[in-house]
């Protein structure tokens, strides 16, 4: 059966775009310029999805999702995905907890937008095969018992400004500090830090890792600035991105609005997973960000399975290479000869490379010895606050602080 994907829109030009679109994908389009007017027509059009714009006169796309669930019960399992112009963490936020399914910006990327339709498809014809197994429920998008449980905290959190960046450090082998690696951290209830691997992964999944990066970058700019305003500073923050911040073309936004001043201080990591499947696109935006002077590491080196193929066919400036190498580098062999064969590929490249993941002296002098640039790890310091950072590793009075020791705990 050939799916049916109601679009609701006060923008003709938009809609016909729209229906092209998807009748070009296969799918039977039915196009509204009135919203109350799509409302009355939903038990004879019968739609699989409803595409439905957030800025409409007379009914918004939170009225109409509101209206739609309340009207047509027996509707439930019909995804609403919402389209705006609108790109911001309020909306974002206003979408989910209004029964959104998903959330759409404008303009569209063509090939996300067909994705996403297609996903939501493919959820709801399981749910009409009875799999049970993905546990798909209405107008709560796919998140059920505690994952919809954290979503809605992580929203709150969001609007209160609860998540903020932490600084590692990364060392040169003189022990002087030019650089640290930003990580989220969440300040839940002002007192308990949780660490991202209890929410990234349900900000990822439900559409928020795009305004937490959003909200820790601007962050990090701030940091940034303010140590620049109290002394000279070469320091450099690493910030990880998604795969989404490519799928959504989103990375080219963040690179034009790193102010100019300290455009130089802020590079980014990306992991293999980023560019599975989407290379040429995801090489086009690091080609710009680096042409801009946008330093740009792959991060988690050697655990993709194209490693290779994308140093010759990136213009990355440089590789970070995985603490499952470093964690084994000085006890087996294998794992310190592919420390070392990783080296060279930098040096073959003329990228800059850091070793993340060390943890004890005989791992830091087997990879400074090696010809290693900076390591980071448990060894050196953890993530610390911006404040923290700032007093012991950039401080104008850094020389005459005593060093946070080398042996610090987790």
């Amino acid at each position: 059966m050939t799916d049916r994907i109601m679009v609701i829109d006060d923008d003709d030009d938009f809609s016909e775009y729209l229906a092209v679109l998807l009748a070009g994908a296969g799918y039977v389009v039915d196009t509204f310029s009135n919203a109350q007017e799509a409302l009355d027509s939903v038990g004879l059009v019968a739609p699989s999805l409803i595409l439905c714009d957030l800025v409409m006169p007379g009914m918004d796309g939170f009225q109409f999702i509101h209206k739609f669930r309340h009207r047509y019960p027996d509707g439930a399992h019909i995804p609403v995905v919402l389209i705006s112009a609108k790109n911001n963490i309020t909306e974002v936020i206003k979408a989910k907890f209004s029964g959104a399914d998903d959330f759409i910006a404008k303009p569209i990327n063509q090939a996300l937008f067909l994705a996403t339709v297609t996903c939501r498809l493919e959820q709801i014809s399981r749910i009409r095969k009875g799999d049970l197994a993905f546990n798909i429920f209405r107008s709560e998008g796919n998140r059920t018992g505690k994952d919809h449980d954290l979503y809605k905290t992580m929203c709150a959190a969001l609007e209160a400004g609860e998540f903020c960046a932490h600084y590692q450090p990364k060392v040169s082998r003189d022990g002087v500090i030019h650089g640290a690696e930003a990580l989220a951290r969440w300040i839940h209830d002002g007192k308990t830090v949780l660490p991202p691997n209890t929410f990234i992964p349900i900000a990822e999944r439900y559409g928020l890792i795009l305004p937490l990066t959003d909200s820790l970058l601007n962050q990090i700019k701030m940091d940034v600035e303010n140590w620049d305003a109290k002394g000279p500073s070469d320091i450099n923050i690493s910030v990880n991105l998604s795969p989404v911040h490519f799928s959504f073309e989103n990375f080219r936004n963040i690179i034009e609005h790193i102010p100019s001043k300290i455009f130089n201080q802020i590079s980014f990591e990306i992991t293999e997973t980023s560019l599975l499947g989407n290379i040429d696109k995801v090489g086009d935006l690091i080609r710009h960000a680096v042409e801009s002077g946008s330093q740009i590491f792959i991060d988690d080196f050697g655990t993709g399975f194209s490693s290779l193929s994308y140093l010759q066919n990136l213009p990355v400036t440089g590789l970070k290479v995985d603490k499952s190498f470093v964690d084994n580098c000085v006890t087996d062999s294998r794992s310190g000869a592919l420390v070392k064969s990783i080296l060279d590929l930098a040096a073959i490249f003329d990228l800059d490379i850091v070793a993340e993941g060390v943890e004890n002296e005989d791992q830091k002098a087997f990879l400074f010895d090696a010809g290693y640039d900076e390591l980071q790890g448990f060894l050196f310091s953890p993530a610390v606050s911006s404040t923290h950072f700032e007093k012991h590793y950039i401080a104008p009075n850094y020389d005459q602080l005593p060093k946070p020791s080398l042996g610090m705990q987790h």
